[in-house]
Parts: structure tokens; C-alpha cells; sequence
């Protein structure tokens, strides 16, 4: 190696030690304060910066170019070692980089490296699909090298003492007592989650979520039947009588809704629940209630819309009275009330004044509808006293046989 290349990574060598012992913004004074000769050999480190303009970018399937991504954790190795992988990407492989964060959790830099695009908002990550991501990675300064079973039951021997990342699941808690001040391990408690390691805290369970069990790195979702309108809590909250949920993590009572085959009867802003058994005639999938059955339109969509069937109807004023029609022609179903060709009553058995039903639908009474309407009494009359004419003969016979 050269013995400007061996000066320049001397240099770059002593500003990543530097960095673990320092917070970030404190670098540029630390360095100054504690590398000896660092004036001096600030012409080295300056000469450095002629080289940005020659650094590269990542490039794409698409031909977009930016800078390599790096995604920093709060904690001190990981400001550090952000710092030394800042100078192995850039002075080493010649990449400009560009740092994003910092985040508290360890998952929040998957989640970044993912491309989602709130990586630190534990309800909605900002995930979704064709995602592109400009964070490329994170670096772990704890993780590696720290034994599972360095506890000890004494703290009397400073030898025997070791200080590790608290592991995912708990989070660090200060002790204080007769011997010292110290930091402990402590369980994260039911209602709470930590996945990851070193942390200070616990997170609560979010909304549609729980978790019955101490030192846990996740929480459950609430299953069908339960919903959970509150954060940090250890159960979820049953459904009322004789309703559930059409899916997994509801985080309120109006995810609630009748089960298929039922209705609800009472006004849907009572936020209660009367679910009667559907009869007849009357389609009633999940969460069907009186307001989703006269208005034609659910929350859920389409397929969560009760109707009345086709060969059905029912008056608007007593939308759970199922009427059948006949011929099954004249009520289309869907909507209580709703009939044919423009037919009226219940069931759809007549047309308005002046008009007559033609067989598909009520039209103006013309002149042929009058002829019709009067020829038919009289054709009638006509066949009953042709039947009794016919038939006299036979009719006697049949008499006098009996006699």
C-alpha cells in the first residue's frame, strides 16, 4: 500500500474508533479534540472531498440513478457503525451514499429496506405493492458476540460482570440498590410487544390486537367474533349476542354484524343489536340490517346487500313481510316494493287507473285493450252455456243411472 494510502486509512481508521465513542453530532468536534496531529493532517481528509464528484450511484432496470441507501438505529453502536460503513461505501467502493432514519426499532429498518414508506409508524408501515425501496441496508452494531448466559446472581465481583443487549421481548429497566446503580432485563408485560434487542421500552398492542403472555416480540390478532377498540391490552372484547365478524384484527362494535341468514331489526345508529332469523324469500348475508335492505347498498359492498328474491316482494312499510308472487315474472326482487312492468299493490297485482297488463308490463287502455276486457266476459258466458248444451244428454243419463 502506498504511503498516502496508508495515511488516509489511518486517518478514516481513527474517525470510525472515534465514532464509538461519541454521538453524531458531536463527530466533527470529538475528532478534532481527540486525534492527535488531525489539523495537520486535515489536508489529507479535504483532499478526500475532490473525490465526491467522482463517486457513483446505484442505477436501476429503469436507468433511474441514486445514492446506496443506509438505514441508521438509535442507539450509540448504531450511529457508529453508521458512520464507519458511510466510509467503506464511499472511500472504498465509491459509492455516494445517503443515510435515512433513525429509527428506534430494529424492525423499522426492515420494513425500510422493504420500501414501505413509513417504516416507523407501527400501524401502517406504508406498505404495498410495486414497492420501491432507496434504503438498501442496516447494520447491526449488538447483535453479533453476546453470549445468551452471562447473567450473573452477584454483582460483588466486577470481573464476573459483562454487560449485554437486553434480548427482543423485554425491554431495560434501571435498578438501583445497596450495591449500585444498574440496568436489568425486564419482561415486556401482557398488552405489550418488543421485537427487537437493546431496547428501552415496550410497545403497546395496537387496535384489533392483544397479547395474554409476558415477554413477547409480537401481538395477536383478535379472530372472528372479537374486535379490540383500544391499544395495550391483554384480551379481545366479544361481540354481542348472535353477531361476529367477517374477518380477523376489528378494532370496533361496528365491525359487528348478524350473522348470515339474519337481519338486524333496530336503527342502525343505536349501535345495537336485535338479529331475527331470515324467512322465505328474504337473502341475508353477514352484517344485513332494515337500513341495508331498503337503501340496496352495504359498507362491505355488493355482496353484503340483503334482497328480497325474484318471485318475491314485500311492502316498504313491512319490509320483513315476504309475499310470493304468481307468476314469479312479476316481481323482480331486490328492494322491498318492488314490482314488474309497473304493476302495483301486493303482490304486485295491479295496474294503475286507465292502464291494463298486457303480459309484460301496464299499458294505455286503447280501443283493441277495450274490446278485449269486454269480449272476454262475454266469450266466457258463451263456453259455460255451450258446456251445458254439449253435455245435457249425458248429464240425464248420468241421472237416471244413479236413480
Amino acid at each position: 500500500m502506498a504511503d498516502i494510502d496508508k495515511e488516509i486509512f489511518h486517518d478514516r481508521h481513527f474517525e470510525a474508533l472515534a465514532a464509538l465513542e461519541m454521538k453524531p453530532k458531536d463527530f466533527t468536534q470529538q475528532v478534532e479534540l481527540h486525534l492527535p496531529g488531525y489539523t495537520e493532517k486535515k489536508r489529507l481528509l479535504d483532499g478526500l472531498k475532490a473525490a465526491d464528484a467522482m463517486r457513483k450511484n446505484l442505477v436501476n432496470d429503469d436507468g433511474a440513478s441514486y445514492p446506496v441507501g443506509h438505514w441508521i438505529n438509535a442507539w450509540e453502536a448504531g450511529f457508529a457503525t453508521a458512520e464507519v460503513a458511510e466510509i467503506l461505501l464511499k472511500d472504498t467502493l465509491g459509492y455516494n451514499v445517503t443515510k435515512k432514519g433513525p429509527g428506534a426499532n430494529t424492525v423499522d429498518g426492515f420494513y425500510a429496506i422493504a420500501g414501505c414508506h413509513m417504516p416507523q409508524n407501527i400501524t401502517d408501515r406504508g406498505c404495498g405493492p410495486r414497492m420501491r425501496t432507496y434504503v438498501h441496508f442496516a447494520v447491526e452494531g449488538w447483535t453479533a458476540g453476546y453470549p445468551q448466559d452471562l447473567y450473573v446472581a452477584s454483582r460483588s465481583n466486577p470481573a464476573d460482570l459483562l454487560c449485554r443487549a437486553c434480548p427482543p421481548g423485554t425491554s431495560s429497566e434501571k435498578l438501583e440498590d445497596a450495591e449500585d446503580t444498574t440496568f436489568i432485563c425486564k419482561a415486556c408485560p401482557s398488552g405489550s410487544y418488543q421485537v427487537s434487542g437493546a431496547s428501552l421500552t415496550c410497545n403497546p398492542c395496537p387496535l384489533g390486537e392483544y397479547q395474554d403472555e409476558t415477554a413477547s416480540i409480537s401481538c395477536k390478532r383478535c379472530g372472528f367474533g372479537v374486535y379490540q377498540n383500544a391499544t395495550g391490552q391483554s384480551t379481545c372484547i366479544p361481540c354481542p349476542a348472535g353477531t361476529t365478524t367477517v374477518g380477523f384484527t376489528s378494532m370496533s362494535i361496528s365491525d359487528c354484524g348478524c350473522k348470515e341468514d339474519t337481519i338486524n331489526v333496530l336503527p342502525a345508529a343505536s349501535s345495537n343489536f336485535q338479529c331475527q332469523l331470515c324467512g322465505e324469500g328474504l337473502r341475508c348475508p353477514f352484517g344485513s340490517s332494515i337500513e341495508s335492505l331498503m337503501q340496496g347498498q352495504a359498507a362491505l359492498g355488493d355482496d353484503y346487500v340483503p334482497q328480497v328474491l325474484e318471485g318475491y316482494v314485500a311492502p316498504p312499510e313491512e319490509p320483513l313481510k315476504i309475499l310470493k308472487c304468481r307468476p314469479a315474472s312479476r316481481c323482480p326482487g331486490g328492494k322491498p316494493g318492488q314490482c314488474a312492468g309497473g304493476l302495483s299493490g301486493m303482490p304486485c297485482a295491479s295496474c294503475e287507473a286507465g292502464k291494463a297488463w298486457s303480459g309484460t308490463k301496464c299499458q294505455e287502455c286503447g280501443a283493441n285493450v277495450v274490446l278485449w276486457a269486454v269480449g272476454m266476459p262475454v266469450a266466457a258466458a258463451g263456453l259455460i252455456a255451450a258446456y251445458y248444451l254439449v253435455n245435457s244428454e249425458v248429464m240425464a243419463k248420468a241421472s237416471a243411472f244413479q236413480a
